[in-house]
């Protein structure tokens, strides 16, 4: 199914809908979502957490990277001890 087609769909499901409380829900859902759509992750971030994503795009950049299987090790170690 296309854009237009879920769409078109969408509304129709919406007209025919008849409880009120489930339609305000659904619209809280959507609104919440489109709200958050339009926010950049990045700026809701502190200065301290933008510097170091930066720093690790720049490690990643350069090959400085681990595998998962040790990160997780790495996690043990530090976590389950």
């Amino acid at each position: 199914m296309n854009e237009i087609q879920l769409k078109s769909e969408f509304h129709k499901l919406i007209d025919e809908f008849k409880d009120v409380n489930v339609l305000e829900d659904f619209y809280e859902v959507i609104q919440e979502y489109s709200q958050h759509n339009q926010k950049d992750i990045i700026d809701e971030l502190s200065d301290e957490q933008r510097a170091r994503l930066f720093q690790s795009i720049k490690q990643s950049e350069v090959g400085q990277t681990i595998t998962h299987k040790k990160a997780l090790q790495q996690i043990e170690q530090c976590y389950m001890n």
